[in-house]
């Protein structure tokens, strides 16, 4: 006896979580069973016609389909012509005149009618269809699904989400439901994180954050729902708990946010090189050595210790910290002086033992070939050098023609006030202006001689006009603080004379 029923539809697809969107008929209408090889098969009548309805496991039975009209749930890929293609089972060719799928797009679900025959020449099945018909959409199948499902069913709506991702391969688009599923699952999220801000269920939140890491394979997403301010100040165990599985992702709380530990570290270390003054460079140097102590989770960790280095030695030349480092020498002959109640920094030359004091909050710079080299903290450029001479054989007004020559050399070079010196001088300065990279720049050059030991000091400094007076005062108060030594250590202090060889022996007597 022929048992009559309505085939289900069989469709799926994803939208918006929605509970108001109906089902569409599909066009399926007269069916029977009856039984093919000891099983139960169903058949649907179109057009006339008896077609059995085929499932996927058929398409391995050459001689079971071979010859047969059958009905197949296809999901539509493209055409060309006379032929269609389908996404499975993709060894079928399917032949189809253009009018029967020529308004069909990417991803339609068809009922196809046809016989099925094998081509041996071939090798695979080829189904001639003599009909189609539009099948409910995949959008249809997730919308029937979520439609006895409450909102607030979470367990449920995860379920459904888990379903949809299952079927990327089964129904062979799987781009299309992993993209659905993800959007189910990222409305799920979004709508338990909501509810669980409204009731301040911390327990509520966990679960999204679990969902986020462990289901939709998305940890920043989960950072971003475990930052929420109320969490933290509520507190309890399952903040607790929360804050514990971000740290063992790899994460870090910084600025109120979870991010990966790695871009935490890099704002962390961003915003603490703008906070500092470029003068501070112990500043610079404390953060040069927190890059190097978090090397393994900072990115570029040495070159941004590199750069807080730099900026420090900008900022202090002669910090031994930075300088050990960066791989300098440690400056020598250097030591702090209190001078009528300001510090300053005094530098002897280990040659010629004369001392020489820098102007107050002046600090050591580099660059300096000899002597030593002063800057100016309140100033990007100016400097102060300090090198020293022996002028024992050669006359005064002959050294100072050397010291002036290249400075007299330099492009744009004009005189602003010249001390020239004569043979009974001991002192003689020159200021000059000059051009450097199309700008003007001012320098100044003053050498002195001590008379008792022949030693002289040559005072150099450079500037730009507004800082004229105040860098003139400068170097008038370094000239003011040289202390030569009382007598000449020795004849030439850059040769020590050779020990005398000793006498030969008295010849013996006849």
């Amino acid at each position: 006896m022929l048992r009559y029923l309505i085939v289900p539809v069989v469709a799926w697809g994803a939208a918006a979580w929605s509970a108001d969107v109906q089902p569409t008929a599909g066009p399926l209408g007269e069916t029977f069973t009856m039984n093919l090889k000891d099983s139960e098969r169903t058949f649907v009548v179109h057009n006339g016609t008896s077609y059995l309805v085929t499932k996927p496991e058929d398409f391995t039975d050459h001689d079971f389909l071979n010859g047969k009209d059958v009905m197949l749930v296809a999901k539509f890929q493209r055409g060309q012509n006379d032929r269609i293609w389908i996404y499975k089972p993709d060894d079928l060719e399917v032949d189809a005149a253009p009018e029967l799928w020529s308004d069909r797009v990417d991803g339609d679900n068809l009922y196809l009618f046809g016989r099925l025959a094998w081509d041996n020449d071939q090798g695979h099945a080829v189904l001639k269809v003599a009909a189609s018909a539009q099948a409910p959409s995949d959008t249809q199948w997730i919308n029937d699904r979520l439609k006895g499902v409450a909102k607030d069913d979470y367990d449920g709506r995860l379920k459904i989400a888990i379903q949809v991702r299952d079927q990327g391969p089964i129904q062979g688009n799987p781009d299309w439901w992993l993209q659905q599923s993800d959007a189910l699952l990222t409305h799920l999220i979004a709508d338990a994180a909501a509810e669980a801000e409204a009731s301040k269920n911390a327990a509520l939140l966990a679960k999204a954050i679990g969902w986020s890491i462990d289901v939709q394979k998305d940890p920043v997403s989960a950072a971003r729902i475990a930052s929420a301010p109320w969490l933290r100040t509520e507190g309890g165990k399952d903040a607790d708990d929360i804050a514990l599985r971000m740290r063992r992702m790899g994460m870090d709380l910084y600025r109120s946010q979870w991010h990966p530990r790695a871009e935490a570290l890099s704002m962390e270390y961003d915003d603490r090189f703008a906070a500092l003054g470029w003068r501070d460079a112990e500043g610079f140097y404390r953060l040069g050595r927190w890059a190097d102590a978090n090397a393994e989770s900072l990115p570029q960790a040495k070159d941004r210790s590199y750069r807080a280095y730099q900026a420090g030695l900008k900022a202090d030349p002669s910090h031994p910290g930075i300088r050990r480092e960066l791989g300098l020498e440690l400056n020598t002959g250097e030591t702090t002086v209190v001078d009528a109640g300001e510090t300053r920094s005094e530098y002897r030359d280990p040659t010629f033992n004369i001392a020489v004091r820098s102007p107050v909050t002046w600090r050591r710079g580099e660059g300096a070939l000899e002597g030593i080299r002063w800057e100016d903290p309140a100033s990007d450029t100016a400097y102060i050098s300090v090198r020293f001479a022996d002028l024992d054989k050669i006359a005064f007004p002959d050294e100072w023609t050397q010291v002036t020559a290249k400075a007299r050399g330099l492009p744009g070079f004009t005189v602003i006030d010249e001390a020239k010196p004569d043979q009974q001088a001991t002192t003689a300065h020159l200021h000059y202006s000059c051009t450097e990279d199309n700008l003007e720049r001012l320098g100044s050059i003053i050498l002195q001689e001590d008379a008792t030991t022949k030693f002289a000091v040559i005072i150099e400094g450079s500037y730009v006009d507004e800082e004229k007076e105040h860098i003139i005062k400068a170097l008038d108060d370094v000239l003011a603080h040289v202390i030569f030594p009382a007598n000449r250590p020795v004849k030439d202090p850059k040769a020590v004379a050779a020990p005398a060889a000793p006498a030969a022996p008295a010849p013996a007597a006849p």
